[in-house]
């Protein structure tokens, strides 16, 4: 389904289509146990583990179909990180560059660090609406935990998808970069990504 919103962001995005998906709980096995939890766009019925690279920034890119209101954002931790670990959370507006390559652009919310220092769901209270569109989910950590993640051996659809090489977000793949301070705060706008990384690198959540 091509995009009809009339929206700038969406007017630029020539040949690009989002998976037409509405807010779908996701049941992760194990996970936090609220079911109204999702990766917005997202769609995948299996998961699994992957650990996160110390001092690197996962933006996850999101699709946000109708304007919602997210209380929580936050994790699943499969095995804990060293005493100290933490996780950094956050999300970008979704911008397009001069040469049409999607990246994470203008800060739209810091949620702070959460523990994740030992297992199980980790979550912060947060009141944020985000209307219709394309968005990154930043995440960072000064360890290395392993956290719930997209199985590779079933994915369903990721928000979007290119016929196009110049565009960074392919199939879902996350951007990345490396080098920033993996507790720090997020900058405003975001430092650019530098390289792409498979989809099961998709770490973090939202709840409604």
């Amino acid at each position: 389904m091509k995009l009809t919103d009339p929206s700038p962001l969406h007017s630029q995005l020539t040949g690009i289509v989002a998976a037409d998906h509405h807010e779908i709980p996701i049941a992760h096995p194990g996970s936090i146990s609220n079911t109204n939890w999702v990766l917005p766009g997202w769609s995948f019925g299996a998961t699994a583990g992957n650990v996160v690279v110390a001092d690197r920034r996962y933006y996850t890119p999101i699709y946000v179909a109708n304007g919602m209101t997210y209380v929580r954002i936050g994790v699943h931790v499969r095995i804990a990180g060293a005493g100290g670990t933490v996780a950094r959370l956050g999300l970008y507006a979704a911008t397009i560059t001069t040469n049409r390559r999607i990246i994470p652009g203008a800060l739209v919310l810091d949620a702070g660090t959460v523990s994740v220092a030992t297992t199980g769901g980790k979550e912060i209270t947060i009141d944020e609406t985000l209307p219709s569109g394309f968005y990154f989910l930043a995440l960072s950590s000064n360890g290395v935990p392993n956290l719930t993640r997209p199985a590779t051996s079933g994915p369903g659809s990721m928000p979007i998808a290119t016929l196009l090489a110049t565009v960074d977000v392919i199939q879902g793949s996350i951007l990345a970069v490396d080098g920033i301070a993996g507790e720090g705060a997020l900058p405003d706008p975001a430092t650019a990504p530098t390289f792409l990384i498979a989809y099961a690198n998709a770490h973090g959540m939202l709840r409604y």
